[in-house]
């Protein structure tokens, strides 16, 4: 997923879950829930995005859904999280660590994921703290439900382990967090992380760990459910961060007991490391270069990017106060049916139109409805390329220019179109080619693709979808660039809107 934009979604801008092999590099998440969230999944990298203003900036996380996809190997790096201080609009959900729990002023947050390595990020202007990490056990305090196989212990026995493991946070670039903390999780009268920490300390950590999961490790309290205590290479490790502040809630050492302080026998302890070097002083080796493969082409670090911030062990840093936000004055759309340029210079990107592509007409035919059209139109042409293929063959389609109301997901379910080894869908630019759902009674995502391998999206916009912008489910190998998201209203409280919803 690279070079697009999603603003207002009530859950995440850019979503990628229950997948392996993934890049995330060069997008815009403005105003979102959560900006970047890569949920269950393994081997990403995530570089060079832009997260401001969204409650939370960049989210790992592992959670409870038992279907044995749990998140292992994630490396976030050269990103900007920036004043991400937006109040959570997010919808309740079923799952307790649900999005709807993120702190507002948070810049990037680990739940409950192994291996992952946090460096070369500007954190900087987050409330609450720069980076968080903690375990399940803080979000599902009721530890009855890990051992009933009808609940949390059924997704146990399938895999799923709530305590974060390997995790490194190390030279990142963090400056102007904690000033003003605050949300639901953070004032639980239960377990009062802010009060715990500013009166003790009279501040909040840039960095916080919670240490539960550690410490009822180390204190072999999770041995049922084979939390074993951690080893050298399973540490929690902040390093390097330039002078940020280190805060666990509970000690990670046997020096206390979690499980008896969360019954009431005790506190929490609240310890701040003002050097930023000693708390969680280890280290850990980096992660491997994680590449995603398209259509038998590989892409990542290295392979198609050889730029300073893949080749370079430490980049040159930037200093946080010099970072601006290049931004037109004009670029937030506040109204649905705005025509200002919104989408941060990615409209800028001349698109080649490869040869051989299918050229689309959504204009509609006149026993045609305008609303239903463009989606009859590409299925027209899939099939028409399809049963034209001799072998297998990459079909391009190209949609026209222009802004298209729609009342119909593109459902496009691949495995009709056996003839075709890959599928492009592209517009004529992020601004030119744009899917308006506005007033959409009966669509509900904008695109839902399925059963498919090597699958393009690239140059076109879609806006204000009732639910995902584009969903992609059963596919292998998927390339998106260039796409833009919006939701222009930020704040509307739609149902789990994602920009990317890839499963």
């Amino acid at each position: 997923m690279e070079d697009s934009f999603s603003y207002g979604s009530a859950d995440a801008g850019v979503y990628v879950g229950q997948s392996e092999k993934i890049v995330v590099r060069n997008n815009f998440a403005v105003a979102n829930v959560a900006g970047i969230e890569i949920e269950n999944s393994k081997d990403a990298d995530v570089y060079s995005n832009y997260a401001f203003m969204n409650t939370a900036g960049i989210l790992i996380f592992d959670l409870p859904i038992g279907n044995n996809h749990y998140g292992d190997g994630t490396r976030i790096f050269n990103n900007v999280s920036i004043a991400n201080n937006t109040e959570n609009f997010a919808n309740a959900s079923a799952n307790p660590a649900g999005v709807h729990i993120a702190p507002p002023g948070s810049g990037i947050i680990v739940l409950a994921s192994r291996n992952v390595e946090i460096f070369d990020n500007d954190i900087s202007g987050n409330d609450s703290y720069a980076i968080a990490i903690a375990s399940y056990f803080l979000a599902e305090q009721d530890f009855t439900k890990y051992a009933d196989p009808n609940q949390l212990g059924g997704v146990i026995a399938n895999g799923w382990k709530p305590v974060p493991r390997g995790i490194n946070v190390h030279d990142n670039r963090i400056a102007e967090t904690g000033g003003n903390p605050n949300g639901a999780l953070l004032e639980d009268p239960s377990l009062p992380i802010i009060d715990g920490f500013v009166g003790i300390n009279g501040l909040m950590p840039a960095i916080l760990y919670d240490g539960l999961g550690q410490n009822l490790a180390e204190n072999s309290i999770l041995q049922p459910m084979g939390e074993l205590p951690f080893r050298a290479n399973e540490q929690i490790c902040a390093t390097n961060n330039g002078g940020a502040t280190v805060g666990e809630l509970f000690d990670h050492t046997t020096a206390s007991n979690a499980f008896a302080i969360m019954q009431g026998n005790g506190f929490p302890s609240f310890e701040i490391d003002l050097t930023g070097e000693s708390l969680l002083n280890c280290q850990l080796t980096e992660l491997p270069v994680y590449t995603v493969k398209f259509d038998g082409v590989e892409m990542g670090c290295g392979v198609d990017d050889m730029g300073e911030v893949c080749t370079a062990a430490t980049p040159a840093p930037t200093r946080v106060d010099e970072l601006t936000i290049a931004v037109p004055d004009n670029a937030y759309p506040m109204i649905a049916d705005s025509d200002t340029a919104f989408y941060y210079g990615l409209d800028e990107m001349a698109v080649t139109i490869p040869d051989g592509a299918i050229m689309l007409d959504f204009t509609t035919p006149s026993d045609g409805n305008s609303a239903t059209y463009p989606i009859e139109a590409v299925l027209e042409a899939l099939d028409t390329a399809d049963q034209a293929a001799t072998a297998p063959t990459h079909a391009v389609l190209v949609m026209p220019e222009g802004r298209f109301v729609l009342d119909q997901t593109f459902n496009i379910d691949l495995a009709d179109y056996s003839n075709l080894s890959a599928v492009t869908i592209m517009g004529h630019g992020i601004d030119k080619t744009i899917l308006d759902y506005k007033g959409a009674s009966v669509a509900k995502d904008g695109f839902l693709i399925s059963n498919g391998a090597n699958l393009e999206l690239a140059h076109f916009s879609v806006l204000d979808s009732n639910n995902n912008a584009i969903k992609v489910t059963k596919t292998d190998g998927v390339y998106m660039h260039h796409v833009g998201t919006i939701w222009p209203i930020v704040f509307q409280t739609k149902t789990m809107a994602r920009m990317v919803y890839i499963l």
